[in-house]
């Protein structure tokens, strides 16, 4: 999706209908939030820093705002600034695994996004959105949520 085009050109674009790229839209919190979500990521250094990261991989700027989107969501359900999230995640790696948070974290969230009622592909769009975040340059940390049978309950 390209800045500056109208939704009718982007539906066309994508071989799908207006109603449905709005809906597309809300899910990833672009249809009202867009200019707060800007706003948050000109408060947050690191998630400029990984935005960054991720338009040199070509990724648009619907994409990014998608994400960005994603990430603010998770933070807020956490109570925490991403960059307490990082730390967090630093902290986690140097405790035994059984005493490890983050990992117990998203597969929290990702339990209350099928609960409100999000679709697997929405659930799946938030988790890649957060991971990358946690794997980016910007983090020194990886924690990862990796495919188990978690996955599926």
């Amino acid at each position: 999706m390209a800045e500056g085009k109208t939704n009718k050109a982007i539906a066309d674009d994508l071989g799908i209908s207006e109603v449905y790229l709005q809906k597309l839209k809300q899910r990833a919190g672009l249809a009202k939030k867009t200019s707060e979500i800007k706003d948050w990521i000109v408060a947050h250094s690191e998630i400029e820093e990984w935005l960054d990261e991720i338009r040199e991989g070509k990724a648009s700027e619907s994409s990014r705002m998608g994400m960005a989107g994603f990430l603010k969501r998770y933070c807020s359900w956490r109570e925490q600034k991403p960059r307490e999230l990082l730390e967090e995640a630093e902290e986690d790696l140097r405790k035994s695994l059984k005493n490890r948070v983050v990992k117990a974290y998203l597969v929290k969230f990702r339990r209350t996004l099928r609960e409100e009622g999000k679709s697997d592909s929405t659930v799946r769009s938030y988790m890649s959105a957060i991971n990358s975040f946690f794997e980016s340059p910007v983090a020194e940390a990886q924690p990862r949520v990796h495919r188990t049978s978690e996955w599926t309950k």
